[in-house]
């Protein structure tokens, strides 16, 4: 009864072609009996010249050869093996009594060696170990090829990168023709370097954070993707969106002066009401329409100054105003308009508001349309019959408080300030707080989320007072 590892063994004989090359006729009647039967194919050779042949025109899987042969001995056919092919698995028959031959022999990477008298259990073991090897590389190859064919399916650049040494492992056609062919560095401009060197520190972390990001390159814009492999290997993905990104640039050229045109007949709505209100002969009801009517153009001129400053301070061209102004009154006028916003929703706005001025740098419009979204957000967020509490506070630098019954989801809070971030809200875009925050950094100041009050939100803008 045979056992498992004989079983292996015998398995993995039966898969090889074995060439014997030795100018002995014992010897390789001797190993023609051992192995005849057991192995998928063999070849016998009586010298280094014919083994040579015999090797390129039969491609067994493996070659045993004796050293010590007139005309062309083993270590010769070891080296000349080697240069037609690099893998293949030799095996030296030999007595190792010259330390010059081992050297040799350590030297062209020989698979293993078998000593005379022959063992036919050390030589079933040692084409075994051949085999196992042989097979490794026949699995590596495979997977390699399969992993080439997957590449070339992809309808957009890929490759695959190993982390350690920064080489392309493999890439498919479309990455090749941009110069990231296998063997040579991934860096480049598709790949940045400093996105290597964060995946290699960052690691899980970064791939929890996000597996994707625009970069521009070769003359494209590019959405790059990555996934690990392995521990050690990621497979990169660019994806060409340059016809996208033309077409948003297009749409927000034609939004700019869309929005740059509506400013014309908007400041009419703001001016004019002022010029009615000097009317001493409105009634009070009159008059309360006309501010109405004023304080909409107001938030809808802000909304347009907005929307086009915030264009300039993401392209880093915005420009703060010198002139200064009253925060408390922004503050209250903020209450004001979204009293009836409040009314709507069932909630109660109330002001805390100091007697002191707090005079602030900046642009007094888009720090009220800032503060106007921020207290909308609230509003929103609030549960029918709350408090939306909007106070303001003066020291080193100027605070607004806006407080809401209700606590932002724990997934959001870290996202809170991020473009497009949004939870529970049908109509939400996702640019309120993030607008807000970029105003007021825009202005030397901050935008800071406080969720340590249980079932409570608290906003806190800070903006350096004028001196």
């Amino acid at each position: 009864m045979l056992t498992a590892n004989a079983r292996q063994l015998l398995a993995m004989l039966r898969e090889l072609s074995v060439l014997v090359v030795d100018d002995d006729e014992l010897i390789r009647m001797q190993l023609q009996g051992m192995l005849e039967g057991g192995l998928r194919a063999l070849h016998m050779a009586p010298g280094g010249q014919e083994g040579l042949f015999s090797y390129a025109l039969n491609q067994p899987d493996v070659v045993i050869t004796d050293v010590s042969m007139p005309g062309m001995d083993g270590l010769e056919l070891a080296k000349a093996l080697r240069a037609m092919n690099p893998d293949v698995p030799l095996v030296l028959l030999t007595s190792f009594d010259d330390a010059a031959i081992l050297r040799r022999a350590v030297a062209l990477g020989i698979s293993g060696y078998i000593t005379k008298p022959l063992d036919p259990k050390i030589l079933k073991e040692t084409l075994a170990r051949a085999a196992q090897a042989l097979h490794l590389r026949r699995e590596l190859s495979r997977q390699r090829r399969l992993n080439e064919l997957m590449l070339d399916a992809a309808p957009s650049p890929s490759v695959l990168a190993e982390l350690e040494t920064e080489r392309i492992a493999a890439s498919n056609q479309l990455a090749q023709a941009l110069g990231y062919r296998p063997g040579t560095p991934c860096a480049g401009p598709l790949i940045p370097e400093n996105l290597l060197a964060e995946l290699r520190q960052g690691g899980a972390e970064l791939m929890a954070a996000g597996s994707s990001r625009q970069v521009a390159a070769h003359g494209r814009h590019w959405v790059l993707h990555w996934a690990p492999v392995e521990a050690a290997a990621i497979l990169f993905t660019a994806v060409d969106i340059s016809q996208r990104v033309k077409m948003e640039h297009f749409r927000d050229d034609v939004e700019r002066i869309a929005r740059h045109d509506l400013k014309t007949p908007l400041s009419a709505f703001t001016a004019l009401p002022e010029l009615l209100l000097m009317d001493d002969n409105l009634t009070d009801q009159q008059r309360e329409y006309i501010t109405l009517i004023r304080d909409a153009g107001t938030r809808m001129l802000g909304m347009v100054n907005l929307s086009l400053d915030l264009f300039k301070m993401e392209t880093g061209a915005y420009e703060l105003p010198q002139g200064s102004f009253d925060l408390r009154s922004v503050v209250s006028q903020c209450a004001r308009q979204a009293s009836a916003l409040g009314n709507a929703y069932g909630v109660r706005i109330e002001t805390a508001l100091p007697e002191q001025a707090m005079p602030v740098r900046g642009d007094e419009l888009l720090c009220l349309s800032m503060l106007g979204n921020l207290v909308k957000n609230a509003v929103e967020a609030s549960p029918q019959d709350a408090t939306v509490r909007l106070g303001a506070s003066g020291g080193a630098m100027a605070e607004v408080r806006v407080v809401n019954a209700g606590a932002v989801p724990s997934e959001m809070r870290e996202r809170f300030f991020e473009k497009y971030a949004t939870s529970g809200k049908a109509t939400g875009t996702g640019l309120g707080t993030y607008s807000a925050r970029m105003v007021a950094r825009a202005h030397g100041g901050d935008v800071l989320l406080d969720s340590s009050t249980p079932g409570e939100t608290t906003l806190l803008v800070r903006l350096p007072l004028a001196h």
